[in-house]
């Protein structure tokens, strides 16, 4: 998850206080009506509130972004309309699901469901060893393991079909 901020805005002041801001479109499927969002106001320096978003434009307007309205959640009495505000809303990422992302054709198929297999390279042997993971999910050319593989793990991502568990192996230059 990643946090956004969008251009400052104004407060509404009719009714009960809200922010409207423009969220874009490459963003717009990663945001829903309830979630939280929270709210700076610059001229009050070190207050902030809570935020709900309460509505989502159903079309585009200007430069390609959305309206969305974000209701202030027991305002400050020192808030008041037309104030300038900053909103920051949590961007949910599906390519963030639990693991790690990995490109399609690093992965060997398995006969199991859901299987395959990476090569994992070893940095003080120079030697690839043959790992079975877990697909998780995939997204166009990217497919989430969610077993099999950690943090900080290298693997090879072309040529997988020609290589051995043990191989010795040369890392490629950038």
């Amino acid at each position: 998850m990643k946090t956004f901020k969008w251009a400052k805005k104004s407060l509404n002041a009719t009714g009960d206080l809200e922010v409207e801001i423009a969220v874009p479109e490459t963003n717009i499927e990663q945001i829903n009506i309830g979630e939280p969002a929270k709210i700076a106001f610059p001229t009050l320096p070190g207050e902030s509130a809570k935020g709900l978003i309460s509505y989502i434009g159903s079309a585009a307007v200007q430069a390609n972004a959305f309206p969305v309205k974000v209701e202030v959640i027991d305002p400050n009495k020192r808030l008041k309309p037309g104030m300038t505000a900053e909103v920051g809303i949590i961007l949910k990422f599906e390519t963030q699901l639990p693991g790690y992302p990995v490109p399609l054709q690093a992965i060997l198929p398995a006969p199991d469901k859901n299987r395959g297999y990476a090569f994992v390279y070893d940095a003080q042997t120079s030697t690839v060893k043959k790992t079975p993971v877990h697909l998780h999910s995939a997204k166009e050319k990217v497919i989430i393991m969610d077993e099999g593989l950690g943090a900080g793990d290298i693997i090879a991502v072309a040529g997988v079909s020609f290589l051995a568990d043990g191989m010795t192996v040369k890392l490629m230059n950038n």
